[in-house]
């Protein structure tokens, strides 16, 4: 396999003049204000070179960016080793061009170069929070979402981030403008006893915005984006409330692409202007990776773009350049074929991208390979009742899942809605009442995940769900105020 062929196992790469351009499998960016990102350079003479990570063969390619041994990476790549200056080069399996020896089964570099190779991937089970937590959560959520409702200022720096009012209202965002300190014991959290204190810890809500997270419509993690002016040695820039589970969230499961990023408010970002086409996945940190339930999703997923932050930086401690993001993107690309490094062609992440000039939803579709079909954001109910009726008619069912009955309540369920459907009330509802309309899409994907789990009985709750959902916002579209026309204009 040459270097071309290995290097796009990662990366697209693009043929300018004699050579290949493209994005670094590690650090990942483009020149500052570049349209493509072309650090990476694949030469004729199957050489590599990265502005930030160096230059070699594809030897050096195997070793760095895909973790092997030199003698691994030889074996890979079909080469023998023809250095002169390896001290191992006589002992080496690849060394002078000599064929393996034999070894003893007991050999003990056989075995050291055995436990160099890196276990499959295994995902460990989440930690939900406890009930009564949940409970406060939710109480804490809607307090601080009805504040952020009434502070113009904050809601400015949120829609100056790509998230306007109606995304704020669909994800819950809200705001806690003063620090809270409530009792553990209160949240159902056990008490812990404070090492510097030796008194039992507080239950801690810093200052800042607050970024639920839902996972099958049940709140999941709270954090909290601390300011600018707040933050510090002991205060981090993102806190999560205490208690919080430790689930990988995927925005827009039923989608079969999804881009990785870090922060919470970029994957609300992507989810906002790209959420018909793409799933978004806030990893939290970089180093995080997916628990069961995210983890079954991307082994189905046609395409996954690692845009974890681009940052690279000198370690202050080691004095060695760093680029944490694209150093974790690697783990991706070497436990999800269809994965690829796909960071933002300027700044650090897609937030800092909006806010330089980048259309986001264009990075995500350049990122995109065709085979991947766009479905619209917003389907209407007979577009929603045909996909399900498809998916009920090319469906595998499990033992013990009526196709029948799940097909009768589903028609039953739709012709009831079209039934009570005024004209013109789901037009209305999606342009003048956004927190409605998100109650009426979550319905929606419940009803898809109830029949993509072939769980009858859940089916049935999602689907009266849905049922009520729509009848209450056909009560508010009748209530609306009437419209008034005075000499020929609509007041």
């Amino acid at each position: 396999m040459g270097l071309l062929e290995l290097v796009e196992k990662h990366v697209e790469m693009r043929k300018v003049a004699n050579e290949w351009h493209g994005p670094c499998p590690e650090c990942g960016h483009g020149p500052k204000g570049a349209a493509f990102s072309d650090r990476f350079t694949v030469k004729v003479d199957d050489r590599w070179f990265c502005r930030n990570c160096g230059n070699g063969d594809s030897i050096a390619f195997l070793r760095r960016f895909e973790g092997m041994s030199c003698p691994e990476a030889h074996a890979a790549a079909g080469k023998a080793c023809t250095s002169n200056s390896c001290p191992a080069s006589d002992k080496c399996r690849m060394g002078n061009g000599a064929a393996p020896p034999k070894k003893d089964p007991r050999d003990k570099p056989a075995a050291a170069s055995a436990s160099r190779t890196p276990a499959a991937f295994v995902p460990g089970p989440a930690k939900s929070p406890v009930e009564l937590w949940q409970a406060r959560a939710e109480e804490l959520v809607t307090a601080s979402h009805e504040a952020l409702l009434s502070s113009p200022d904050h809601l400015a720096y949120l829609a100056s981030r790509g998230l306007p009012l109606e995304a704020v209202i669909k994800n819950r965002l809200g705001w806690n403008g003063k620090t809270i300190w409530k009792s553990r014991e209160s949240w159902g959290l056990p008490e812990e006893i404070s090492h510097k204190t030796k008194k039992p810890k507080k239950l801690w809500v810093p200052r800042g915005i607050v970024i639920p997270t839902y996972i099958d419509e049940v709140i999941h993690r709270v954090r909290v984006r601390v300011p600018e002016e707040d933050r510090s040695e002991d205060v981090p820039g993102y806190v999560a409330v205490s208690g919080s589970g430790d689930d990988v969230a995927v925005l827009n499961p039923f989608l079969r692409a999804f881009v990785v990023v870090e922060a919470d408010l970029c994957a609300l970002l992507i989810d906002w202007v790209a959420g018909d086409l793409v799933g978004a996945i806030p990893l939290v940190s970089c180093d995080v990776k997916p628990k069961s339930r995210a983890a079954a999703l991307l082994e189905k997923a046609l395409c996954i773009l690692v845009g974890t932050d681009y940052e690279p930086r000198s370690n202050g401690n080691t004095g060695k350049y760093e680029n944490p993001g694209g150093k974790a993107a690697r783990w991706w690309l070497r436990n999800y074929s269809r994965a690829k490094r796909w960071p933002v062609p300027v700044g650090k992440d897609p937030g800092d991208a909006l806010s330089r000039g980048v259309d986001i939803r264009a990075w995500v579709l350049a990122g995109l390979p065709q085979v991947i079909t766009l479905t619209s954001e917003y389907q209407t109910l007979d577009v929603v009742a045909a996909q399900l009726a498809e998916t009920t008619s090319s469906s595998s069912l499990v033992a013990g899942f009526d196709q029948d009955k799940a097909q009768r309540l589903i028609s039953d369920t739709y012709s009831l809605i079209s039934t009570e459907c005024p004209a013109g009330a789901l037009t209305w509802i999606d342009s003048n009442r956004p927190n409605i309309s998100f109650q009426l899409k979550r319905a929606e994907k419940a009803v898809y995940k109830a029949f993509e789990t072939e769980n009858l009985e859940r089916l049935v709750k999602v689907l009266d769900a849905w049922k009520r959902y729509h009848l209450k916002a056909f009560a508010v579209f009748e209530a609306r105020p009437p419209v008034i026309e005075v000499q020929g204009d609509l007041l």
